[in-house]
């Protein structure tokens, strides 16, 4: 089995915070903007994937040193950030339940983390 450096991990984790900035920093654009005006709950919760995806893909995009591993650093990071954005927000609003919805966003996150990894290291490579 081979060795996972420490940039690896430096890698994710860099990526994990800079998700959660940009998501926190959208999330309260998004707050300021509804004090203004009514959205569906639909429309939130689908701008509130959008940020996800968003997010996800400046922190790997910013945050990958190592242009390799895009998938698994991607995956790990996409669920590092679910869990973290759960909780984050969670706690924030005093409302922190795990469900089914939960672990699904979790997985999408995960999922997510995926293609933005693939992305982040694909586009800094010379062809």
């Amino acid at each position: 089995m081979a060795k996972i450096s420490k940039q690896f991990w430096m890698d994710v984790v860099k990526t994990v915070v800079l998700a959660l900035i940009v998501s926190a920093v959208g999330v309260l654009g998004l707050s300021l903007l509804l004090g203004f005006i009514s959205l569906d709950e639909n429309i939130l919760i689908g701008i509130n994937q959008a940020f996800k995806v968003v997010s996800l893909l400046v922190g790997c995009l910013l945050g990958f040193k190592e242009k390799k591993n895009g998938f698994i650093k991607g995956l790990l990071s996409g669920l590092l950030f679910g869990v973290c954005s759960w909780l984050l927000f969670g706690l924030t609003s005093s409302s922190l339940e795990f469900s089914l919805t939960t672990l699904t966003d979790i997985g999408l996150a995960g999922a997510m983390g995926c293609i933005a990894g693939i992305i982040a290291v694909n586009l800094g490579k010379k062809q």
